[in-house]
């Protein structure tokens, strides 16, 4: 068939004849031309002779382009091969026929098209044309595609996921089941598949499911959440297991179907269990502890604390730098509230602590609480590095404290005794005064005599001082020095002095450790020194029987 234009061919028929198939050609041009389809005609060999306007505004090529089989200039590369082969078969065997392939626009751009050929044939049943057309299906194709790579998605996601997925229909009958479901609950897909989900479940949950997918159904109302609902589950062995189920909903044809995501919790409420424990331990622990003990987290919250924390805080509320009673408040931010610079010495010390500045942090601090004043010994003692904060002790140290007092006024009180009993400045008449020396003679303990001395010769005007050491002891150089001190002192403000108890023995040790006694006056024993005073004689009046007893 030859091609004269575009728009006319002239097929060979009798006058009035061509111009009826004239008006029938133009009428079917104009229709093929109003399709949104692309449309061609090719003759009985498949010789493309024309096409719709559609074909030329998308490829954006011209008839004599495109005539023939010219237009595998618009099929993509990697296609044209197949459709040639496949649209000569069917020239050449009178079939009709179909493909789908890409074509090029005018853009550039290639879009996928379904194309479809129908061989005309006349009276005799003889093939005069092909007619076909080009719909595009590049929409169509790219949601196949899409849906194609979700279904795989889903299968993958499904197939590896380590919660059950189970598909169930509007009676409950499972639908589908992933490899996770059968080792959740112990049976093969086969054993599930077309099953009532309830055979999962504990009998006494039956009924109210039945009933709260049939009130769904009707009210599309939801009367629980549908995420991370706890339930159930039955093992194929018949042991119940914890769940949590979240479901989601999708409709198809008027019908609804439920997919539900199940989870085993069975390790993480053993978990939760064994924490409850661990924390119940640790708590009874805590309230074992006569300290009142506080836990902080990194930033100084009162995380936890003890039932003497809490008991002391309720005896005491109203008690400043009393320990806080409420877990949540800032121990820290507590601290620096109190008008006080010991307060915020304890804060900056705390704060050290948990900054990991710091191993540990002690302070000793009273507490006027509203029945009796108490005194603490606070310790801040850091916990592990990677969990941060610390734990703070209050321990209740009034009783060591008042101890401390007691002893130090006992010991004050000794002191005191020790040295009326030590030091003592005994007048035996007029102007003589005993001063018995007793035990250690050291710098201090002879200050005290040689003060007190001094002071009762200038009040009294003593004049003759007998210093008795038959008691003392008088082990060091020192102990000597310190006796020579007290002699002189008295003999300067015109006092004499008479140094008793001095034996034979201890006349050696005297001068041996330094003791010059020809300048002091001694005697062996006080009754001798007394005895000289009686007879009015001085104390040097027997010095050579003295040197001869020594």
């Amino acid at each position: 068939m030859k091609l004269e234009n575009q728009s006319n061919t002239t097929p060979p028929t009798t006058d009035g004849v061509t111009e009826t198939a004239s008006d029938h050609e133009a009428q079917f041009r104009t229709l093929a031309d109003s399709i949104p389809q692309l449309a061609w005609m090719a003759d009985a060999d498949g010789f493309i002779f024309w096409y719709n306007r559609r074909w030329y505004d998308y490829t954006g090529t011209t008839l004599e382009e495109m005539q023939g089989w010219g237009w595998q200039k618009v099929h993509h590369p990697e296609e044209v091969g197949r459709v040639v082969e496949r649209l000569t078969k069917a020239f050449a065997t009178g079939e009709p026929w179909e493909d789908t392939f890409p074509l090029r626009s005018r853009t550039g751009e290639y879009r996928w098209f379904l194309s479809r050929a129908l061989p005309i044939r006349d009276a005799d049943n003889r093939i005069v044309r092909w007619f076909g057309t080009n719909t595009d299906v590049q929409e169509q194709r790219l949601a196949k595609e899409a849906l194609r790579d979700s279904e795989e998605r889903y299968r993958v996601v499904a197939e590896t996921a380590s919660d059950a997925l189970i598909t169930i229909d509007e009676s409950s009958v499972m639908l589908f089941v992933n490899p996770a479901t059968e080792r959740m609950f112990g049976y093969t897909a086969a054993g599930l598949l077309g099953q009532c989900l309830t055979m999962l479940m504990p009998e006494e949950y039956h009924a109210r499911h039945r009933h709260g997918i049939k009130r769904y159904i009707a009210t599309g109302r939801r009367h629980i959440p549908w995420e991370a609902v706890p339930a159930v589950g039955i093992h194929k062995d018949g042991h119940h297991f914890p769940l949590e189920i979240s479901f989601g909903e999708f409709t198809k044809n008027g019908a609804h179907f439920f997919t539900a995501i199940v989870r085993d919790i069975s390790e993480r409420k053993q978990a939760e269990e064994n924490l409850r424990r661990s924390e119940e331990l640790s708590q009874a622990v805590l309230n074992s502890l006569v300290a009142h003990i506080a836990v902080l987290d990194r930033d100084g919250k009162i995380i936890a604390v003890n039932e003497a924390w809490r008991r002391f805080a309720s005896e005491n509320s109203s008690a400043s730098k009393s320990p806080r009673e409420d877990t949540g408040m800032n121990y820290l931010a507590a601290c620096a509230g109190e008008n006080d610079a010991n307060a915020r010495a304890t804060r900056d010390g705390i704060r050290l602590v948990l900054e990991g500045e710091r191993d540990n942090f002690r302070v000793e601090y009273p507490c006027h609480a509203p029945h009796a004043e108490r005194w603490f010994l606070l310790t801040a003692t850091p916990l592990s590095r990677s969990q941060g904060g610390c734990v703070i002790s209050h321990l209740d140290i009034s009783d060591r404290k008042r101890a401390e007092s007691e002893l130090r006024y006992v010991a004050e009180e000794r002191e005191r005794l020790l040295n009326e009993v030590s030091t003592p400045v005994v007048p035996v008449w007029d102007s003589v005064v005993v001063l018995p020396l007793t035990g250690s003679l050291d710098t201090k303990r002879m200050q005290r005599a040689t003060s007190a001395a001094l002071d009762y010769a200038m009040r009294h005007g003593a004049h003759r001082f007998i210093i008795d050491i038959t008691a003392a002891r008088i082990a060091d150089t020192e102990a000597v020095i310190n006796l020579t001190n007290l002699a002189t002192t008295l003999k300067l403000v015109g006092s004499e002095a008479c140094i008793t108890g001095v034996s034979a023995q201890a006349a050696r040790s005297l001068v041996h450790l330094g003791l010059d006694l020809t300048q002091i006056h001694t005697q062996r024993t006080l009754a001798e020194a007394l005895a000289l005073i009686i007879k009015g004689q001085p104390f040097g009046a027997t010095r050579e029987s003295q040197s001869s007893n020594f």
